[in-house]
């Protein structure tokens, strides 16, 4: 949990990307919750798992979709204290395009309640075991409009 790892950080090194050590909802939030590492080492985001495999780092940031998250390699920690916000996806407009495209504006509520974090997931997956083939991106897209189009 994330009481385990404010105990273990000082024998530990951590890694993430440049933003989340600057942000006060991230890593300056974390040393004021109490956490500090033996090491900082900051990295890309692209780069996280890797660094984990090349012994590079004890502990990084992982996110919900991420699919290596779904193997054994990792351990996830609990935080039951919610010390991290949800961030949930939304899609963000100008008023201009509101104004501009009547129909933007229902176009963009049917997208609410879409797909599932779980549904994501699994899309997530699905990429990264094809390569992010366009074919299987298009199919992925067309399956979650096709769940638009049955709902009530």
């Amino acid at each position: 949990s994330m009481q385990d790892l404010k105990t273990h950080a000082s024998k530990l090194v951590f890694s993430a990307d440049p933003e989340f050590l600057n942000r006060k909802d991230c890593y300056l939030g974390l040393k004021a919750y109490g956490v500090e590492f033996r090491a900082i080492k900051p990295c890309r985001i692209t780069h996280r798992y890797e660094a984990l495999r090349l012994r590079e780092a004890d502990v990084f940031v992982g996110y919900e979709t991420d699919p290596e998250l779904q193997g054994k390699e990792v351990l996830r920690l609990a935080d039951p204290d919610q010390y991290f916000p949800r961030y949930l996806a939304t899609p963000v407009v100008s008023q201009l395009a509101l104004d501009t495209i009547p129909e933007l504006a229902p176009a963009l509520r049917e997208l609410e309640g879409l797909i599932t974090t779980e549904d994501l997931i699994v899309a997530v997956n699905k990429l990264v075991k094809h390569e992010v083939d366009p074919a299987i991106a298009q199919n992925l897209a067309e399956q979650a409009l096709q769940k638009t189009s049955q709902r009530p």
